[in-house]
């Protein structure tokens, strides 16, 4: 071979590899794909990349706030080897809007392709406040869950207003995004065994808003018979800054028709509006309603309005919670030791501040206008005010117990109480580590925060981690990240005849359903009783006796949506 004809196949190989070798062709109910291979970072492992497979119609137009359409079939070969556009946002580390409405695309990942042995499915639901978050391998680098040799899958969901806004209307019933989820879901069923994967085992997980979804899905009868186990990580429908009553859904989706500029009073006139309305425009203006704080959220939808059976929620969460009503499935769940840490410089003031601004966190993330919470929203600011640097924790503790830790530990304990044999993996995560997700928002005090868990689980690049598998933070990753993989395999985070190879905490995680016990997750992992501080525990038990009373969940009518009664002066 002459030199030339040397350097042009060397040239041409490089290319190749940048590029990627194509995988085989699957055959989807969206049609023929193709995707591309790719190697995991820690020990090179090859894995089958589909990237962008389109599960839904674009959501545009007359779909815009309506219930996901299915996708029409393509005869024609699908190059799934990009990722596809993020839904319309303004980005939570940038601050920068992205996004198109054309969103719905799904991402599937596997070692294998029609294996006779079909691997277990792990389906990762994004947080980001309902209002911003994406399915992007940049944050959510699924290499670690490959080397545990699980199928990965993960998908687009609309955010903001055109994924929750909720009118009382037939055309804005509420809830499109978590039936985008649904949607997304069933194509997991219907076609995730063309990628090795087992449709019969499939584990949804995501984080905050995130972990409420997840949650909801084991609230709806939309989700029956789509997954066979969960994992709620630092959210739950019992969080207050999940959930929106009808009342406080239709009045944000009123304020900001009239901050775009409608100027009308029926309904009908308000869809019509909104639909016209460019989105970037709705996205940015959804960033002036109720400060900017998860403006829009799931709801429970009017029956009357919702006329092709896609009702995703018709009863408050913790209703459904008290009455058993909810899927008896394994459940894993817990909480970041200091969550709110996240929130202490993107949400609540880089210019000193902050007191003002973290009485103004306190109430309106969780649209609660009542006398108890705004004493509590007030008295706190006012200390943060007089605190100096090493007396924050005490502060972020308060913020921890209102906004994460008492929600969440109710809920575990509602479903410990009704789950049956199936067990309940409770944990708290204390590991901190120079590598993690609170600082990219500029956070200068040191703690386990809000989705540091994300940076621990997945290969972020922007934390620019060492790749090195044998380095310490990798080793405690990958001990954690077996811990999540064991428990879609097995049922059971810590299996007694585990073949998971590697280093892991050498600790059995037991089942918290009769002691509540958690798993605290650091270094070296340990069993403790539950870890619940007693200003947390006085906060439980008020939220315990007020959601169900004070709600106004019962009377989720169109009659009720629009009065200025109870639901109003509540959430």
């Amino acid at each position: 071979m002459g030199r030339v004809a040397e350097v042009a196949l060397v040239v041409l190989l490089s290319l190749t590899q940048c590029l990627g070798e194509e995988t085989e062709v699957v055959e989807t109910t969206s049609g023929p794909v193709k995707g591309i291979v790719k190697k995991t970072i820690w020990h090179g492992i090859s894995y089958n990349a589909f990237l962008g497979i389109p599960y839904a119609e674009p959501p545009l137009g007359e779909l815009r706030f309506k219930s996901p359409v299915p996708i029409k079939r393509s005869s024609a070969v699908f190059n799934a080897d990009k990722e596809a556009s993020v839904c319309p946002q303004v980005d939570f580390f940038s601050g920068d809007y992205m996004g198109v409405e054309d969103c719905l695309y799904i991402n599937v990942m596997s070692r294998e392709l029609g294996n006779s042995t079909k691997k277990p499915v792990m389906v990762w639901i994004y947080g980001g406040a309902f209002f911003a978050g994406y399915s992007n391998t940049s944050v959510y680098g699924p290499d670690f869950f490959l080397e545990e040799d699980v199928v990965f899958v993960s998908f687009g969901y609309r955010l903001g207003a055109p994924g929750f806004l909720a009118l009382d209307h037939p055309d804005a019933a509420g809830n499109a995004a978590m039936k985008d989820q649904v949607l997304a879901l069933k194509w997991v069923q219907a076609n995730i065994a063309a990628f090795g994967g087992d449709p019969n085992q499939v584990t949804i997980y995501g984080e905050s808003a995130g972990g409420t979804s997840v949650g909801l899905h084991v609230l709806s009868p939309q989700s029956n018979g789509l997954f066979k186990q969960v994992i709620l990580q630092s959210g739950t429908p019992l969080c207050q800054w999940g959930f929106h009553t009808p009342n406080k859904a239709y009045q944000n989706a009123r304020a900001l028709a009239v901050n775009l500029g409608y100027d009308g009073v029926d309904d009908e006139g308000m869809i019509e509006f909104l639909r016209g309305v460019p989105v970037e425009k709705m996205v940015r203006m959804t960033m002036q309603i109720d400060y900017g704080f998860l403006p829009f959220r799931p709801t429970i939808e009017n029956l009357d309005n919702v006329k092709d059976g896609s009702e995703f929620l018709t009863e408050c969460p913790i209703q459904l919670y008290e009455s058993g009503k909810f899927k008896k499935v394994p459940t894993l769940m817990g909480f970041n030791k200091d969550e709110s840490l996240f929130f202490l410089n993107y949400m609540v003031g880089k210019n000193g501040n902050r007191g003002p601004a973290l009485a103004g966190l306190i109430q309106n993330s969780k649209g609660i206008n009542s006398g108890v919470d705004q004493i509590l929203g007030s008295f706190t600011g006012a200390v943060f005010d007089f605190l100096p640097d090493a007396m924050i924790q005490m502060v972020l503790d308060i913020m921890n117990g209102i906004m994460f830790v008492a929600p969440i530990d109710l809920t575990q304990k509602y479903i410990a109480q009704a789950n049956g044999d199936y067990p309940v993996y409770y944990y708290m995560l204390s590991y901190m580590s120079q590598w993690n997700m609170h600082e990219l928002v500029g956070d200068s005090v040191n703690g386990t925060a809000h989705v540091d868990d994300v940076g621990y689980l997945f290969n972020v690049k922007a934390l620019k981690a060492p790749t090195d598998p044998n380095h310490t933070f990798n080793v405690f990753r990958k001990k954690m990240v077996s811990l999540w993989a064991n428990f879609a395999k097995y049922g059971d985070p810590t299996p007694q005849n585990s073949q998971s190879e590697g280093p892991s905490f050498n600790v059995r995680w037991l089942d918290s359903k009769a002691t509540g016990a958690q798993l605290e997750i650091n270094e070296q992992a340990v069993m403790r009783n539950r870890m619940l501080g007693s200003m947390t525990q006085s906060y439980e038990d008020g939220l315990k006796d007020r959601l169900p009373n004070l709600s106004g969940c019962k009377a989720a009518s169109s009659a009720t949506t629009k009065s200025s009664g109870l639901l109003g002066g509540l959430f």
